[in-house]
């Protein structure tokens, strides 16, 4: 692909961070139509304009063994809105909750997908994380010194693909370091609103607390993605990797 006179080949920086912003724009507007329909279904449900709701109050009287003929109007008309009202709340923690999931997967995926671009840009920085390893005679003997010590960050970065986001961050932070002309804009990066972002997610994952609605999660999301693109950009300022990713992305979705 060329930029202006410049030729980039597959495997360069460039165009790598290029596909990773190309997958972070597509997921998250998955996600946010995933919002908006589901919302949407949420508010005909609420107006009682849902067949499938009204189908799930007929299919819950059975569950309980009532007839809802036998109602009275009133009683009928109160059950059938309590029905709806409980149908609404589980819906919209279901939704917020699978949308947090599925963006802190994201968001954790494509920074572990930096952090290796960056060890092939910077290898020196990422090799001090593995100094203190040890190696056999027999490696030495069988390898070059730079096969294994690629070898051995490529375990480290393994490794460390199993630890929380917050370890991710902090290693990457570490390797890139930020300079003073990068603080004003590290004042968007909040490690405690992203803490509370990823207790939220185990909550939802391994807690089973999905039913307990996220009443933010828009702000959540669009945190997420603004802390994604903004690391995405030290990056490539740090190391001098031209943001093709700031120009139009279906474009470039085209041209790869």
């Amino acid at each position: 692909m060329t930029s202006g006179q410049k030729q980039y080949s597959a495997d360069s920086p460039e165009l790598r961070m290029v596909a990773l912003m190309i997958n972070l724009d597509h997921f998250f507007k998955v996600i946010h139509d995933q919002l908006s329909i589901t919302y949407f279904g949420i508010i005909l449900t609420a107006k009682g304009e849902n067949p499938s709701c009204r189908q799930a109050d007929t299919d819950l009287c059975q569950l309980c063994g009532v007839n809802p003929d036998h109602f009275d109007d009133e009683f009928a008309v109160e059950t059938e809105a309590l029905f709806r009202q409980s149908a609404v709340e589980n819906a919209e923690a279901a939704v917020a909750a699978s949308s947090l999931v599925f963006a802190h997967s994201v968001v954790e995926d494509l920074l572990m997908k930096i952090c290796r671009i960056c060890a092939d840009v910077d290898s020196v920085s990422w090799t001090k994380k593995i100094s203190k390893r040890s190696i056999t005679i027999e490696e030495v003997d069988q390898k070059t010194i730079v096969d294994l010590k690629r070898e051995q960050v490529e375990k480290y970065l393994s490794q460390l693909e199993k630890e929380s986001m917050l370890k991710k961050l902090d290693v990457f932070l570490g390797i890139i370091q930020p300079n003073d002309f990068a603080s004003s804009r590290m004042k968007k990066y909040d490690r405690e609103r992203i803490a509370k972002i990823d207790r939220l997610r185990h909550e939802c994952v391994h807690e089973a607390k999905f039913a307990v609605r996220i009443s933010n999660i828009k702000e959540h999301l669009d945190y997420l993605y603004e802390v994604t693109r903004l690391l995405s950009n030290l990056f490539c300022d740090k190391y001098n990797i031209e943001k093709l990713y700031d120009v139009d992305l279906a474009r470039l979705a085209r041209d790869l």
